[in-house]
């Protein structure tokens, strides 16, 4: 905008400024430096404004079309269509009588039905009138149209200009987080273009964003008929199979957006946070560490490596690196968030909630934030805190859901808990998180012969899920299966040698079965990664107590 050269004749300059002022008598409204040596808009000097100022003023005029007259038509043109349609009921309802219903009019009925059939030309004639003030009208619209110089017959660009418009108007709704609203605008956007990829991308990231994935997978997916190599829309589909638990597919997508721009870092990052949300937090963690080589200080890549340390058990380390990420941005909602979920995982629950509500001052409607303080709250034993910062949650979607089960147990309704957790299933009904779930709540209930079932139905599908794997050799152990254990607790140690809870359960089944060399290791390895594991300290010294007495 700031290079446009000046309209006047022989001005060699760039425009600066623009005039606004209602009865401008100079040629154009736009105003360079020569112009203004010229002295040309002297006399209407309050009326400037500097050209960067343009799209204010030209919005703000936008805005007083749609509301003084656009909306306005819209209102007079229901309200005439209704009366239309109320006018157009009423005569087929007065003068469209079936033979079935006259046959039973008494004399009286019969005589009215016949004097409103003859009286007809008395309506015709009115009717003629009500005619002549519609062409009145018509021809008043035209006029208007005429001296306003609006041009009525649109052009394919026409339907272009008005769908990008829209989109525009809708997208800036989005941005400050109005996606009802958004979405109602950009409705008029795929009304003039139906194939607005930008409007069908904005609409399914409002759905999504409202909690409706089916919904808004539909919608991008018509994006992606377009174009199937739309970055954008194949990283919305990639997010909202992702929020449907569905996060192989999500993978499928996002490598698909990798190998096409593979030099887009953000594509790059969704694939890590898939890995991660597969359980693959070592093939996660490879894609970050390579990728802050190149861009050390980026917040959203340090973020997620603090998610994947965490997943793998290292607090201590993910806690310091949110203490790098909240040295350069204190304000980082999701570095306070997951800080917090260290602390809590850590059994420091009081101080967990500092962090808490510390980002809570930040964003109160965090939705993170309220999970784990529901969920710290109820570790703490505050069970009405707990309740009331869950219910804070306006949306029931899945995490939601996942959480509030989770307080419950804490609280120590297991049954309530498990209910929350099938209410879920009827609508997430192959979500392997909230499966997970189910199966940690049946093993708290004993219930593993039960947890082993459910566990037999996704696992054929999940073979490298590492939780699913250590939740069958734990169960199986507690059946006293500890030799089909063992087998498919070294599964899981082959996707990750250091995963914890598979070091302790094999090491529980080699110690029942007295193989305690074998066990001594296991115990060893896991403490050198948790040297505070007070059941495996235990079962190491008793390890070392039946080898001491050999």
């Amino acid at each position: 905008m700031d290079q446009i050269k000046c309209p006047i004749q022989n001005h060699e300059n760039n425009i600066e400024r623009f005039c606004h002022f209602y009865n401008c008598a100079e040629p154009t409204r736009l105003m360079c430096e020569t112009c203004e040596r010229e002295q040309r808009h002297i006399a209407t000097h309050k009326g400037w404004e500097k050209i960067k100022e343009i799209f204010e003023f030209i919005e703000k005029k936008q805005k007083n079309c749609e509301i003084d007259i656009i909306e306005q038509l819209d209102e007079q043109f229901k309200v005439l269509q209704s009366n239309f349609i109320q006018l157009r009921g009423g005569l087929e309802l007065k003068y469209f009588l079936p033979k079935i219903k006259i046959e039973k009019y008494n004399g009286v009925q019969l005589n009215k039905y016949l004097c409103d059939l003859v009286k007809l030309p008395d309506i015709m004639e009115q009717f003629s009138n009500l005619l002549e003030n519609f062409q009145t009208l018509i021809k008043n619209i035209v006029d208007f149209q005429i001296a306003n110089n609006i041009n009525c017959i649109q052009k394919a660009d026409d339907n272009q200009q008005l769908s990008d418009y829209y989109y525009e108007q809708g997208y800036k709704l989005y941005e400050i987080d109005k996606f009802q609203q958004a979405i109602e605008v950009i409705e008029k956007s795929l009304k003039y273009n139906e194939k607005n990829i930008d409007s069908l991308w904005c609409k399914s990231t409002c759905l999504s964003l409202l909690g409706n994935q089916s919904e808004a997978i539909k919608w991008i997916d018509k994006a992606l008929s377009l174009d199937d190599s739309d970055l954008d829309s194949l990283c919305r589909k990639s997010e909202c199979l992702n929020q449907q638990g569905k996060h192989k597919e999500a993978l499928i997508i996002i490598e698909k957006a990798v190998s096409i721009y593979p030099e887009c870092i953000d594509s790059w990052f969704r694939k890590a946070e898939c890995l991660s949300l597969l359980g693959q937090q070592i093939e996660a963690l490879e894609i970050l560490d390579e990728i802050l080589m190149v861009y050390p200080n980026n917040t959203d890549f340090l973020w997620r490596k603090a998610e994947c340390l965490s997943l793998l058990g290292k607090h201590q380390e993910a806690i310091k690196l949110a203490d790098v990420i909240l040295n350069v941005n204190p304000k980082h909602v999701n570095t306070l968030s997951r800080k917090a979920q260290c602390l809590s995982l850590l059994g420091l629950q009081v101080e967990a909630m500092i962090w808490i509500n510390e980002g809570l001052l930040i964003d109160k409607n965090h939705i993170n934030l309220l999970r784990i303080g529901a969920k710290c709250l109820s570790l703490l034993g505050k069970k009405k805190e707990a309740i009331e910062m869950i219910e804070r949650i306006s949306s029931q979607d899945l995490q939601t859901l996942i959480i509030k089960s989770e307080c419950l147990f804490n609280l120590g309704k297991v049954e309530e808990s498990l209910k929350v957790i099938n209410q879920a299933l009827i609508f997430y009904g192959n979500n392997l998180d909230l499966i997970l779930k189910k199966i940690e709540l049946l093993m708290a209930q004993r219930e593993y012969s039960k947890a082993l079932v459910e566990i037999n139905k996704v696992l054929g599908n999940n073979q490298n899920n590492i939780d699913l794997l250590w939740m069958k050799g734990e169960c199986l152990y507690r059946n006293d299966m500890e030799l089909q254990a063992i087998q498919v607790l070294e599964q899981a140690l082959k996707l990750n040698q250091h995963h914890p809870k598979s070091l302790l359960t094999k090491g529980n089944c080699l110690f029942f079965t007295k193989n305690y060399q074998k066990a001594l290791q296991c115990y060893t390895q896991l403490l050198e990664e948790n040297p505070n594991h007070l059941e495996a300290q235990d079962q190491k010294q008793q390890c070392e107590k039946h080898l001491s007495n050999k």
